[in-house]
């Protein structure tokens, strides 16, 4: 799959773009605050109408604007051209169609245009909380399996539901209605994350293999609150912590509160891994994304890479693109141009939300 065309209106600092792109790989250079990640962040929404560093869509809209508005051009991918657009009003609502028509459910459009980013953020996922973690495996399973996001949908608005309940002293007549579908959805994503997990973990396996050159052995595992998989056993569950939970006016057991660790050589990489193992575990990790959306999607997801390869010398730059996949498209940003690579990238100045063709 590739982007061929962006065009952008009002979209954080950018008043008007239209670009083409004639290459997979492109680099955006400039001073920061240029608005450089602004772009990446732009393609990235194409993935799941969600962007990699806010959760409030109106902070994306230009200061004095109404809405922004974003129209891809995608070709290849096995379903030839396609056109996506994405208007975002100051409201906090979204207009999203597919070559005109109109899209109502998420669920059909998350995983028409999948993206990984690498960012420094990332760092988050090793050192950071499990909600960090639970995010990320959400949105990757969500976008890669339309059953997991209608699970993860139920099991929320469920635990809304329960947990507003335990905050006004609810009866129990009322906390079996939620906890029905909610004990059926948690059972649901118990299961679809195991068996993604060990997915996404033998991807994740296989590129720190090449990175780290075999010296060590990864692990992600699945730390499920309740490794439950039948709805009637987690319901009991429920009523069983009803007392403890009126107590704490929420609830304290369930998906909600899942995790996955990292590890290296059977030891947490939280307290074990320097920061270069860290760092390596978190390329192994995006890496094995692209593979697994690849593996679900059957198409090479877009690379978004912010304020990496600019950063990086000469040879680790080549190292990294190595572990790249040839056919997949590549967006990235950095604070200075290439020297020597120039050939090899199709290259923009970017100048206060402005882009030039180099």
């Amino acid at each position: 799959m590739r982007l061929a065309n962006l065009n952008l209106v009002d979209y954080r600092n950018v008043e008007t773009a239209r670009l083409t792109f004639d290459k997979d790989r492109i680099f955006f250079f400039g001073s920061n605050g240029q608005g450089k990640t602004n772009l990446l962040e732009a393609i990235g929404l194409a993935h799941a109408l969600r962007s990699f560093r806010t959760s409030d869509t109106r902070n994306l809209i230009r200061w004095d604007r109404p809405r922004a508005e974003i129209l891809f051009r995608f070709t290849g991918g096995g379903t030839g051209e396609m056109e996506a657009f994405v208007g975002l009003a100051r409201s906090g609502s979204k207009e999203v169609s597919i070559d005109g028509d109109k899209v109502k459910r998420l669920g059909d459009f998350m995983g028409r245009f999948p993206s990984v980013v690498f960012c420094s953020e990332d760092l988050r996922l090793p050192r950071g909380g499990p909600g960090d973690r639970r995010k990320f495996i959400d949105l990757l399973f969500s976008s890669s399996d339309e059953n997991y996001l209608d699970s993860l949908r139920r099991y929320h608005k469920a635990l809304r539901f329960r947990n507003a309940l335990l905050r006004k002293d609810g009866d129990d007549m009322e906390l079996d209605a939620f906890e029905r579908e909610m004990s059926l959805s948690a059972a649901q994503l118990v299961i679809a994350r195991a068996k993604s997990l060990a997915s996404l973990g033998k991807f994740f396996v296989k590129r720190y293999g090449s990175i780290s050159e075999g010296s060590e052995e990864p692990d992600l595992r699945y730390v499920a609150d309740s490794e439950i998989e039948e709805a009637d056993e987690f319901a009991r569950l429920l009523r069983d912590g009803r007392g403890r939970d009126r107590l704490a006016k929420s609830t304290q057991r369930g998906p909600h509160r899942d995790d996955f660790v990292f590890s290296l050589d059977a030891r947490d990489a939280r307290n074990f891994a320097s920061e270069g193992q860290q760092r390596s575990l978190v390329l192994a990790l995006r890496f094995g994304q692209a593979d697994y959306l690849r593996n679900c999607l059957g198409v090479a997801p877009l690379i978004l890479v912010d304020d990496v390869l600019g950063e990086l010398d000469r040879n680790r730059r080549l190292n990294f693109c190595s572990f790249l996949d040839e056919d997949s498209q590549v967006f990235a940003t950095g604070t200075e141009p290439f020297s020597n690579e120039s050939s090899e990238w199709e290259t923009y100045e970017t100048n206060d939300g402005c882009f030039r063709k180099l």
